[in-house]
């Protein structure tokens, strides 16, 4: 027969081990969610500068073609 002592003393220790699998359950779900997260595509932020750099490349490729159309010979600007 079991003594109070060892009575405690098993309860304490079913009771660690219950907390050890409540605790790896946990670290294994919080890994997955981790993962989970990481793999979602990141989105692209436009930069302030985009639509004037994209008007000057317009611009730019505009005069080149003029350019040329002109009969300019040279690459230099």
């Amino acid at each position: 027969m079991l003594t109070p002592a060892k009575s405690r003393l098993a309860a304490a220790q079913i009771l660690a081990h219950k907390f050890r699998m409540a605790r790896a359950i946990f670290m294994r779900f919080l890994l997955a969610a981790l993962l989970a997260a990481s793999v979602l595509p990141a989105r692209a932020v436009e930069a302030p500068y985009e639509k004037n750099l994209l008007r000057l490349a317009e611009i730019l490729g505009s005069l080149q073609y003029l350019r040329n159309l002109c009969g300019e010979k040279g690459d230099d600007w």
